[in-house]
């Protein structure tokens, strides 16, 4: 249960292992995932409770992010931060790329935006921040 100021809670996802061969390009984002989450926890800057999901497929991101924004108040102060590959689909739709993603199939083998603004939307915390790092991060708003 929350207190009256609320939680602080960071969730930290970072995909730099891909097995499709076209998205192997990313360098480093598992180290700004593990460096961010030093800065944040740090109790002079930050203070957040920090979970991090690096490398992993499309359903356990999903399901972090589901969990991550679940039972919350509105005093909550919570910070996500996405590292990966942005990919847009025929019809402009964005996804987030995990490490099962198939370009040809975002859809069902991804993290559609759409999802995130769900989950964003469903919880009850007032105060979010949202940091993407991936080509077509614009696309998010």
């Amino acid at each position: 249960m929350s207190s009256v100021a609320g939680e602080r809670d960071a969730l930290l996802i970072a995909t730099g292992k891909y097995i499709d061969s076209r998205l192997k390009r990313l360098r480093s984002p598992v180290k700004d995932a593990q460096e961010l989450a030093t800065v944040l926890q740090d109790p002079t800057i930050g203070s957040f409770r920090v979970s991090s999901v690096i490398n992993k497929p499309h359903y356990e991101i999903a399901q972090a992010i589901e969990q991550f924004f679940r039972s919350r108040s509105p005093g909550d102060l919570l910070l996500i931060h996405l590292s990966c590959h942005g990919i847009k689909d025929n019809d402009g739709l964005l996804y987030f790329a995990t490490t099962d993603t198939n370009p040809d199939l975002p859809a069902s083998t991804s993290i559609p935006a759409d999802f995130l603004r769900s989950q964003l939307q469903r919880s009850r915390a007032r105060s979010v921040i949202v940091l993407l790092d991936c080509c077509y991060s614009g696309s998010f708003l």
